[in-house]
């Protein structure tokens, strides 16, 4: 009899600890802070972006490129900061979404970023690598490069994601196709953070 009850009770109590244990709660998450914005942004279909062309810089100067473009980097932003086209500049704006599709034309391009706020994060819709890099030539490194589940859920179209600390009002951008890219271009979008 109390094998007969001991063999009931073990089945009882594993399904009680598998029933009452929070390892098998179902949770519901979902996107928060920047990243909900980034997300209602690039999910509106009324919000149309701005055109922006990556500029292949050696266009400007034969000698801008490889480890020149950091010595240069100051001149370079001011000439794509003073070019005709208004397509070169990149703008963190307070009052509105900066939603940029930006058309590559190289493995390389550059843009010129204007930001009202020191810390962004940006956001793409193509394998691309953004590096900001300072009048100064110095490469900031992305604070954090975590592309989050629930985002990869809610806006299956990003594909990097870079928060960037004390950029300063002005940088350069340097995107540079990854090996999965696809297209002639990807929505850009910047947001203070």
């Amino acid at each position: 009899m109390l094998k007969r009850t001991v063999s009931l009770l073990i089945p009882i109590l594993i399904a009680w600890m598998m029933v009452g244990c929070e390892d098998f709660e179902q949770k519901d998450f979902q996107v928060e802070g920047i990243d909900a914005q980034a997300c209602t942004i690039l999910n509106d279909t009324t919000v149309v972006p701005v055109a922006a062309g990556g500029k292949n810089i050696t266009l400007y100067d034969p000698t801008w490129f490889g480890e020149a473009v950091y010595s240069n980097a100051s001149q370079i932003i001011d000439a794509l900061n003073s070019d005709d086209s208004d397509t070169n500049v990149v703008r963190q704006l307070i009052t509105g979404p900066s939603l940029y599709n930006a058309v590559l034309p190289v493995d390389t391009s550059y843009l010129a970023l204007s930001s009202s706020a020191g810390n962004v994060v940006v956001y793409a819709t193509n394998w691309v690598i953004i590096k900001p890099v300072r009048p100064n030539g110095s490469v900031v490194a992305p604070s954090s490069l975590n592309i989050m589940m629930e985002l990869v859920f809610e806006c299956p179209d990003v594909k990097f994601r870079a928060e960037f600390n004390d950029l300063g009002s002005s940088s350069l951008l340097q995107i540079i196709k990854g090996e999965q890219f696809s297209g002639s271009g990807a929505k850009l979008l910047v947001l203070g953070n």
